[in-house]
Parts: structure tokens; sequence; C-alpha cells
């Protein structure tokens, strides 16, 4: 028999010898193939989300910075706070460091790789003209290197040093020590009284009308 004239085999779904499928739930063998491929992808792509996740915060729950950053990082926040007597010196702030490092491993982390590179940049740019690593510099010295960057007609640098800025103010006034200098007593809710109010009594309630009393008759404590 030639090519031309073999039968063609109906497919599996549509064979004359297999049973048709009964009932509103029935579904053929080819929909039951696609829908059983759907479902395998679905489940990896969904392992390998849950994976990369797990990775994710595992990195960010257990990040420490390294003693390198953490020395550029206290050289440029040495040269934002400056000589004034009247602001604790940053390296004798001891939660400073845990402090830095809560901050950084709430930050996404492409935006915390930046900000480490960004230290790793500030610590070796004063290198060429200094001949030495900007943590070794007198702080006025940095203080002069950062205002290169802020009046830089370069806008990466100039945003640089906006982060560097923003960085290090979150950080250091985080800090319990440095909130006299500022007239900031601390979080209100730790020092405020807050009196507190007695439930208003039953009749005050929505009645079974659905009528509710104004709220300046609660405040004033009258029945509505």
């Amino acid at each position: 028999m030639s090519g031309v004239d073999r039968p063609v085999t109906p497919p599996l779904d549509e064979h004359p010898g297999l049973p048709a499928p009964v009932g509103p739930m029935a579904i053929t063998r080819r929909r039951f193939l696609e829908l059983s491929l759907a479902g395998a992808t679905a489940l990896t792509v969904g392992r390998h989300i849950a994976v990369a996740a797990e990775r994710v915060a595992a990195a960010e729950a257990s990040f420490t910075i390294s003693d390198t950053q953490w020395e550029t990082f206290l050289a440029v926040c040495e040269a934002f706070v400056g000589d004034d007597p009247d602001f604790p010196k940053p390296a004798s702030i001891a939660k400073m460091r845990p402090l830095l490092e809560d901050q950084l491993s709430h930050m996404v982390a492409a935006d915390r790789d930046q900000f480490l590179q960004l230290l790793t940049l500030m610590q070796y740019s004063t290198l060429p003209y200094k001949f030495s690593r900007l943590s070794k510099l007198p702080v006025a010295e940095r203080q002069e290197a950062l205002v290169g960057w802020r009046d830089s007609s370069i806008t990466l640098r100039r945003q640089a040093f906006t982060a560097l800025k923003m960085t290090t103010s979150v950080v250091y006034f985080a800090a319990d020590e440095t909130w006299k200098p500022i007239g900031y007593e601390g979080p209100w809710l730790e020092l405020a009284r807050i009196p507190a109010l007695d439930p208003p009594p039953l009749s005050y309630y929505p009645d079974d009308k659905g009528k509710a009393p104004k709220m300046a008759d609660l405040a004033r404590g009258h029945k509505p």
C-alpha cells in the first residue's frame, strides 16, 4: 500500500475503539496531558521562586559589613559630623555598626551592593592626589574631598554624595546618644502619658434600627 493510500490513524481521544468521555467532568486524553504539563511547569517555576526568596532572606538576615567597609563608612560619617563638641564622635557610639548593618539588611540587594561599591570607591578616591586612603586623612581633608563630590559637574558624583549623606545621617541619628544635641527626647510613645478611656455604655451602641450615636456625643459622655 502506498503512502497516499495508507489510512490515517485518528488521535487517541478520537479513536473509535475507545469509549467516549462521559459526564461534565470528563476530559480528553490530550487535554489531560496539557493540564499535567502546565501543572508541572507551574510547580517547577514556583519552586525556583521559593528557593530564590529563601536565599535572599537568608542573605539579608545574616548580612554583616566588612571591616574595610566599616572603616570607610566611619570616616565619611566623621567628616559629616565634624568637630562639633556637642555631638558624639561616631567611633564612640558602640551601636553604630549594628545600626548600619540593620539599615543595609533592609535595602534591596542591588541598592545595597551599589552602596558598598560606593564606599570602596570613596576609600580609594583620594589616592591619586592625596597619596592616602580617605580613612587615613584628617577630618578637614575628608570634608574637602566630600565637598568636591557635592559640587562636581558630574551628576553621578553628586548623587553619590547625596547617598552617602542620607545614609550616614539615618544611621548616626538613629543612636540615642545623638538625640540630646538636637533637642529630641525620644519616641513620644515611650514618653507621653496617654489617658485610658472607659468603654461607652451599651446604650451608646447602635440600636436594632441601626441608629448610631454621634462622635461628639460620645466625646462629651452624653447619651445620644
